[in-house]
């Protein structure tokens, strides 16, 4: 048995998945295998996928299955020790999971890096800062957690690894803030292991809208869940709760392109952070709103 599982799940992905899954198979780490969840695809995936060895084990899913569905199909395959995932869209470091597996130990349930954003062509963006201390009172204030640099002790957290079906677009987010909630060691690394692909097909700038409002969803549900860290950090998930609020407004602003009403509504979190003063600002004025958004906020928004 492999050490690390690595947990795929694509859906049409022909495009990036061979500079996915190569960056893998470059890893100075070895002792992996791939578990593939092919989602009902229609293109080229299966035979990309099929022309590789025999260290990926390719499954499709009988029907179409949303994000949380998908990922719990895919666990019933990995039997590692540790648990990690990759976006058929999305790029490895070669030393990913050197780096994580030297990190983690039997008191860390998670390990997770910084990673650096690119764009279709694979130019680099920016790179994320990830909390020096994670835990669940840094999680709240600011969520630094990309999946795809995730390596989990499946060892330590196999009665808690489970995925929230009824969530299409952030069932990580959800196990990894009630792992958090139970207080389990979380670490982080500041060297970017992941290029995380941002694109006009990716899912995530598709869906942005609806993932404010799953995250806002899994915040009120921590709160029944929790009352006691409820009771403990309540102003701070009520402002959490705030935050998360004003972006799901905002979000269905911007897409009626009502920029002026979106440029209020973001300059409520000026306290926040300074981005989103300068998002208001943009958003404010007439003769900058639409272009500056078609140009550049419609995709980092």
């Amino acid at each position: 048995m492999a050490k690390v599982s690595i947990l795929m799940n694509g859906f049409n992905s022909e495009k990036y998945l061979r500079n996915a899954i190569d960056s893998v198979y470059a890893q100075t780490f070895e002792d992996w295998i791939i578990v593939f969840i092919d989602n009902c695809s229609t293109d080229d995936t299966e035979n990309i996928v099929r022309s590789y060895d025999k260290k990926i084990k390719y499954y499709k899913t009988k029907k179409k299955l949303n994000l949380g569905s998908a990922r719990n199909y895919g666990l019933k395959f990995c039997k590692s020790n540790f648990l990690a995932f990759l976006d058929t869209d999305d790029i490895w470091d070669n030393k990913k999971l050197e780096k994580q597996i030297n990190a983690i130990d039997k008191n860390t349930a998670l390990v997770y890096s910084s990673v650096i954003t690119i764009d279709s062509k694979g130019k680099k963006l920016w790179k994320t800062r990830v909390s020096k201390h994670p835990c669940f009172t840094s999680l709240l204030k600011r969520y630094d957690i990309n999946m795809q640099s995730v390596l989990l002790n499946t060892e330590m957290i196999k009665s808690k690894l489970m995925f929230n079906e009824k969530l299409s677009y952030c069932p990580d987010y959800d196990l990894f803030m009630n792992l958090a909630a139970k207080k389990l060691e979380f670490k982080s690394i500041n060297d970017p292991l992941v290029s995380y692909r941002l694109h006009i097909d990716s899912l995530s700038s598709k869906t942005r809208s609806i993932q404010v409002k799953e995250i806002y969803t899994v915040i009120k549900s921590l709160k029944k869940k929790y009352p006691s860290l409820y009771k403990h950090h309540k102003a701070l998930i009520k402002k959490t709760l705030f935050k998360t609020k004003i972006l799901f407004q905002a979000k269905y602003l911007l897409k009626d392109e009502n920029f002026f009403a979106a440029s209020k509504s973001y300059f409520k979190l000026s306290n926040f952070h300074l981005k989103y003063l300068l998002i208001s600002i943009i958003l404010f004025f007439p003769l900058l709103n639409r272009v500056m958004y078609n140009l550049i906020l419609k995709k980092i928004l």
